[in-house]
C-alpha cells in the first residue's frame, strides 16, 4: 500500500515539476489589440469649416471655393457659407 502512495507522490510531483518549468521558460505572450478598436475607417478625410470649426468628412461638405490665397475651403452648412461671405466682403471694405 505505501509502495503505491510513493508512487503517486512521485507522478503529482514530477507532473508539478514539469508545469512548473514550462511556466517559467514559456516565452511571453504577445498582447494583440481588441478586434473591435481595430477596425479602420479607410478614405474619410476630415476637413474643418473656417466660421464654426467644425470637422466634417471632405464628401458631405456644403460647398467649396478657393480663397485669395488659392487653398481649398470648405464649409458644413449654407449659413457657414453666407458668414464667411460676409466677413470677407467686410475685410475688402
Amino acid at each position: 500500500m505505501t509502495m503505491i502512495l510513493k508512487l503517486i507522490l512521485i507522478v503529482l510531483l514530477g507532473f508539478l515539476a514539469i508545469r512548473l518549468y514550462r511556466y517559467f521558460t514559456a516565452p511571453a505572450k504577445k498582447i494583440t489589440p481588441d478586434p473591435i478598436n481595430k477596425k479602420r475607417v479607410e478614405g474619410m478625410d476630415l476637413v474643418e469649416d473656417p466660421i464654426c470649426h467644425t470637422y466634417f468628412p471632405l464628401d458631405s461638405a456644403y460647398k467649396k471655393i478657393l480663397n485669395d490665397e488659392g487653398k481649398s475651403v470648405y464649409f458644413c452648412s449654407a449659413a457657414c457659407f453666407n458668414k464667411y461671405k460676409e466677413k470677407t466682403k467686410r475685410e475688402e471694405s
